[in-house]
């Protein structure tokens, strides 16, 4: 069974003086179970490394997910 979950993200992502972060809402489809708060990070920081390449090796200085419902 599917399910949907909204999360209130912030991750914020520095390489050599650039960043990019994301801070905002975003909902997770899951099978089966819910997506813990590791996973919503992990899930929103490869979508940042995705957009971003050059961030890749970056250090991570902001990395918090709540769910909201």
């Amino acid at each position: 069974m599917a399910g949907s979950t909204t999360w209130h993200v912030h991750v914020r992502i520095e390489k050599n003086g650039r960043y990019a972060e994301y801070n905002d809402t975003t909902n997770m489809i899951s099978i089966g179970r819910e997506p813990n708060e590791r996973e919503v990070i992990q899930a929103t920081t490869d979508d940042i490394i995705n957009a971003h390449p050059y961030l890749k090796g970056g250090k991570t200085v902001v990395a918090y997910a709540k769910k909201v419902r």
